[in-house]
């Protein structure tokens, strides 16, 4: 699950690839206007439908209060991937981890979680006073990216989800 947050795409791009090449059924929800970037691979897009659409490449898309609208973005992401989740039943739920609603939510509905951490822990922990920071968030995610950083590359995460999803 990714957002059209400006970075946020790639990596989720490289994760769903690397799962589909790898053999997996793989699955995103996104906004609209990054479903081209899915389309050349093996992962079926599944579009946010009552999260808000925005492109960010517009100018003005997030309006004059753009860290509120993001905020506001959370609820109906959460819905959206708990809906998507329960109907595919997925081993694993791999979230961006600027969506903190979403990744509660699906967490809290019984799937396994992991955070896509896309960026250094220092943006987010200082980034609008540490909102993106919730209780063990530092740890986990210094954890996972110490885990990530022994065996550098795209096929390291692949290996971690894998093992997640298998209990």
């Amino acid at each position: 699950m990714t957002w059209d947050g400006a970075g946020n795409l790639p990596p989720a791009a490289a994760v769903a690839g690397a799962l589909a090449s790898a053999g997996h059924e793989a699955h995103i929800l996104a906004h609209d206007v990054q479903r081209p970037a899915f389309e050349t691979m093996p992962a079926a897009f599944h579009r946010f439908e009552t999260a808000p659409q925005w492109d960010v490449g517009q100018p003005g898309a997030l309006g004059e209060d753009p860290v509120g609208r993001i905020m506001d973005f959370q609820g109906g992401a959460a819905t959206d991937a708990c809906t998507v989740a329960a109907r595919l039943d997925p081993a694993v739920v791999l979230v961006d981890c600027m969506l903190p609603n979403a990744l509660t939510a699906v967490k809290a509905a019984g799937f396994p979680t992991v955070a896509l951490v896309h960026a250094l822990y220092s943006f987010f922990a200082e980034y609008v006073d540490g909102v993106f920071k919730g209780p063990g968030f530092k740890e986990r995610s210094r954890a996972f990216a110490a885990k990530v950083a022994t065996e550098p590359g795209i096929e390291r995460a692949v290996e971690l989800l894998e093992a997640l999803a298998a209990g």
